[in-house]
């Protein structure tokens, strides 16, 4: 099931449906098979995942302690309407 560079994949294989496909890999390798090739996605996924989590953290928290809440934005607004002219 692995190819090589250059290698073609047969083309009775690409057209097949995937329960088909995933019937085949089954029977050939077992359930390991089925999961072959995901350890490198995880391992290149994982730091990116952390790094996203990590900057959304730090600019949730930046955001609370430095900017007003909307709740105090629109009640100060709001009282500014309701104030008659002087």
């Amino acid at each position: 099931r692995a190819l090589t560079y250059g290698q073609r994949v047969e083309k009775g294989f690409a057209l097949q449906s995937l329960a088909v496909s995933m019937s085949t890999i089954y029977r050939a390798e077992g359930i390991a098979g089925l999961w072959k090739g995901s350890m490198p996605s995880i391992i290149k996924a994982a730091p990116a995942a952390a790094v996203t989590f990590t900057a959304y953290e730090f600019v949730l928290a930046w955001m609370l302690t430095s900017l007003p809440v909307a709740e105090e934005v629109t009640s100060s607004t709001a009282s500014e309407k309701t104030e008659p002219p002087r």
